[in-house]
């Protein structure tokens, strides 16, 4: 074995007296003096397993448990074993069949043939002993009064992480608990005390339904029990003792045991007859099984101590939960006001809502406020189909910071000195922000009828403007992974649809599937928007970049003129320019007139 304190491995001659040869300290369990085979650092790596790395204290009960389920899981299953042998006893019969067929030639043959054979035998006689032996060694008595107390008179405390009876010493009841959590098992309730489950839920955590009627109000009552004979009957003896309370049964039902590969069923006396009519009495009631009750009128039975003490305590969490959210009329009244409502009112950042039967605002037709407004050309404008997606754009100033004016599709016509403003300058662009459905992509040539051609739908026609489409189509859709509906199909005899769409891309159109602009998420809409219209940053002229200037001027160039002493005819560099303000030579290519900083 290995010495818990020095963690070197001893002999059993190296450790006499239950003490360390090496460095002298005493240690409570010798594999080979227990019929558990248990030792210290077994001891230490089951409570660390079983208590999530530490994180939860568990009970002794609980620790037993997890004794019997390793010890079990360590031991030979009876199928397993008669496998084995029957495989064995073929191979042992084979070979003597072979020897004695063949003759003094294969004797060794038989020889081992008939000790497999032997061997077999002596194992179908010892392993179900040993099976037996096995499960006498793990009564519950045993293991508190005989291991833990070796343990602690070693140690003198329980190992760590493991609690007793002790933690319920002292546990302050409050004085309006928001439930009772009534719990027989001294065991479980003093692990649920030391997890500190009364204490953040204001429990009230009693042993009997007496200590329940001495609690003041009429909180409701938990209900934690065993899946035995008792422990089925108890929610119903607590409902007839409290008329008129709510009672919640979070007990472990027989069907739990019964049903799940790693539980570890007891198995003890046999109900007496009167118990066995009120299980009869419990089912008729329909909180019992025909199944479960012949379970446990064999004697069987089920522990909350078997239950891994993480996955007991995140159950009974979240039973007191929700219990108590059902009794707490503040959490009602905050449930009541619903996902996403600002308590306050409007929530900030939030723009209102346009009604659907809201009538667009018509730009004004009298003389504007300043009366040169519509002296000055535009050089872009942008025509959202959506009203919501341009009152965003209005409200985070996409209009000031692109100067762009922003409207909606069914603001148009537009205004006739908007469009003579578009036509004032040379290559003025009228942007269309547009979902991607059949009358969005349509909306790009609808615009374009209004602006184009002598006259136009406007009455001022504006040959020279180009209309360009920087909404979605359906391939944007599915690369950004937009939320797409789909609304009635589209008539074959409606707007046409643009030449550059896919096949596949007019099919998904046609069968009325649409994704709206609203579905990309803001802030990438405001980038995506700011970029397309304000095109490619122009380059702003500073002192560096007037340096950077210098590299292209060569090396030993004048900068301007002929230098003094330079022959006639020898090339220079180009000449400057003499307008005030221009800090470029005139190859380069224009970007600012902005004069140096000084």
């Amino acid at each position: 074995m290995i010495c818990p304190h020095c963690e070197q491995n001893l002999l059993r001659k190296e450790r006499p007296g239950m003490r360390c040869s090496k460095c002298g300290r005493p240690y409570a369990f010798d594999p080979k003096d227990n019929t558990l085979r248990l030792s210290d650092v077994r001891i230490r790596r089951l409570v660390k397993k079983i208590s999530d790395e530490g994180r939860v204290s568990v009970s002794v009960s609980q620790l037993w448990f997890a004794v019997t389920r390793s010890t079990r899981a360590r031991g030979e299953s009876l199928a397993g074993t008669l496998g084995c042998s029957a495989l064995a006893a073929m191979a042992g019969g084979g070979l003597i069949a072979l020897g004695l067929s063949i003759g003094e030639q294969a004797a060794t043959a038989t020889v081992i043939g008939g000790i497999i054979l032997w061997a077999v035998l002596i194992v179908l006689v010892v392993a179900p002993a040993g099976r037996r032996n096995r499960r006498k060694a793990l009564a519950f008595g045993y293991f508190t009064s005989v291991l833990m107390s070796r343990w602690q008179t070693v140690y003198g405390a329980l190992p760590a992480g493991v609690v007793d009876d002790s933690a319920l010493r002292g546990l302050p009841r409050p004085e309006r608990p928001a439930a009772v959590l009534l719990c027989p098992d001294r065991s479980i309730a003093a692990f649920l005390a030391a997890n500190g489950v009364p204490q953040r839920h204001t429990l009230a955590l009693v042993p009997d339904v007496r200590d329940v009627q001495a609690i003041p109000g009429t909180p409701p009552v938990i209900v934690l029990h065993h899946a035995d004979p008792i422990g089925c009957r108890l929610p119903g003896l607590v409902r007839a003792a409290l008329p008129g309370r709510r009672v919640v049964d979070a007990g472990l039902p027989p069907r739990a045991v019964m049903n799940a590969p790693g539980a570890l069923p007891l198995l003890g006396d046999k109900p007496e007859p009167e118990v066995l009519a009120a299980l009869h009495e419990v089912r008729a009631a329909g909180e019992l099984t025909d199944a479960e009750v012949a379970w446990l009128a064999k004697g069987r039975s089920g522990s909350l101590a078997g239950v891994p003490p993480v996955k007991l305590l995140a159950v009974v969490t979240k039973v007191v939960e929700r219990v108590t959210a059902a009794a707490d009329p503040a959490r009602h009244e905050a449930e009541a006001v619903g996902f996403l409502t600002w308590p306050g009112g409007a929530v900030p950042g939030l723009l209102d809502s346009v009604p659907a039967d809201a009538k667009p605002p018509r730009p004004a037709t009298g003389e504007p406020r300043e009366p040169d407004l519509y002296d000055y050309g535009l050089p872009r404008l942008l025509i959202c189909q959506s009203r919501s997606v341009a009152r965003m754009l209005l409200a985070n100033d996409v209009h000031l910071e692109a100067a762009c004016p922003v409207f909606a599709a069914d603001d148009l016509p537009l205004d006739p000195r908007l469009a003579a403003g578009l036509g004032r300058v040379e290559g003025a662009t009228v942007h269309v922000l547009h979902d991607a459905s059949a009358p969005g992509v349509a909306l790009t040539a609808r615009v374009r009828d209004e602006l184009s051609g002598p006259g136009g739908a406007t009455g001022t026609g504006v040959p020279g403007v180009r209309v360009v489409s920087m909404g979605l189509v359906p391939r944007h859709a599915a690369a950004l992974r937009l939320y797409a509906r789909k609304g009635p199909a589209s008539s074959p005899d409606g707007d046409p649809m643009p030449a550059a769409l896919e096949p596949r891309e007019r099919e998904w159109l046609a069968a009325g599937r649409f994704a709206e602009v609203e579905s990309v998420p803001p802030a990438r809409l405001l980038r995506t928007v700011l970029r397309l219209v304000r095109g490619p940053r122009t380059p702003v002229h500073s002192g560096w970049s007037g340096l950077r200037a210098l590299r292209t001027a060569g090396f030993m160039t004048w900068p301007s003129g002929t230098p003094t002493g330079t022959p006639t005819g020898t090339p220079t560099g180009p000449p400057m320019s003499d307008s005030p303000g221009e800090t470029r030579t005139r190859d380069d290519e224009p970007a600012t007139r902005n004069p140096l900083p000084r």
